[in-house]
């Protein structure tokens, strides 16, 4: 926030970056590490660096980057996970894509994602997910995601077949998102797979049916869980997981599905009290 580094930038060419230009910082920021490039480079051959752009680097700078530098673009924070990066929702984000894959091309860009949050309450976005994959792996070296370490098994076990269905469209996004899923119900709940596709399919159908966005922050508290109290569809659901518990003969599907149940049990109230305290 000094006033050298808030200064205009003025390139050798004439042209200007203005502290209020939405690539300021960002440039500023890229002009310090080509510079730090440049030095390992010179006392470590060989070695390269790897650094976000994310938040106020986020935007592709108006300066050039150095050779040993690897840009690990973060879509942070996304608009809408309901719509893929290409929809208007989302155009900033894939506006600085595009930019950032036109300065660097796809040898020299990775992708940092966040699709591996917001699952506490099991968000269908595989979908969205594949047409996003399917956008990133034509410009990108790979794509990588963050994902939740605090309370991993309750995540894991209400959203294990969406992390398991995207991590297969990681690997060849042309692949049908249906027919995963369906593979991984048959694999893991076996003669309850129909109640439990029932179950994920009805969250599915709400999800999508109500126009409002969601996000990573909206899991929290019991948020995601309106999808399915507001409507009234929580008897519909609760039905579906006593209809698998009583179909299951596999100990380690009837398990799953007990902690899955515990889960719906737990969002439903948290929801529920949201609402009250709204009141």
């Amino acid at each position: 926030l000094c006033a050298s580094c808030r200064s205009p930038i003025v390139f050798p060419d004439g042209t200007r970056v203005e502290p209020t230009d939405e690539n300021f910082f960002s440039t500023r920021y890229f002009m310090f590490m080509n510079r730090m490039a440049e030095e390992v480079r010179r006392e470590f051959p060989g070695k390269r660096i790897t650094t976000l752009a994310y938040f106020g680097s986020l935007p592709a700078p108006s300066c050039e980057i150095h050779p040993n530098l690897t840009v690990e673009y973060a879509p942070y924070p996304r608009g809408n996970d309901k719509k893929p990066l290409y929809h208007p929702d989302n155009r900033l984000l894939m506006q600085h894509l595009d930019d950032w894959y036109g300065l660097v091309g796809p040898g020299r860009l990775e992708v940092y994602g966040y699709h591996g949050l917001g699952l506490r309450f099991p968000r269908p976005v595989s979908e969205v997910m594949q047409e996003d994959f399917k956008v990133l792996s034509e410009r990108a070296l790979y794509v990588s995601s963050e994902y939740s370490e605090r309370n991993s098994r309750d995540i894991w076990d209400y959203s294990s077949m969406e992390y398991w269905v995207m991590t297969h469209l990681m690997w060849n996004p042309q692949r049908s998102v249906e027919k995963l899923r369906k593979y991984y119900l048959r694999r893991t709940f076996r003669e309850a797979a129909p109640a439990m596709e029932r179950f994920y399919g009805t969250i599915r159908e709400e999800f999508y049916r109500q126009r409002r966005g969601s996000g990573i922050g909206c899991t929290l508290a019991g948020g995601s869980s309106t999808w399915i109290v507001s409507p009234g569809h929580t008897d519909t659901l609760r039905a579906a997981l006593a209809e698998a518990e009583k179909r299951a003969k596999h100990p380690k599907s009837l398990a799953l599905i007990g902690r899955i149940r515990e889960l719906f049990e737990k969002g439903v109230a948290g929801a529920v009290k949201s609402a009250k305290k709204k009141k």
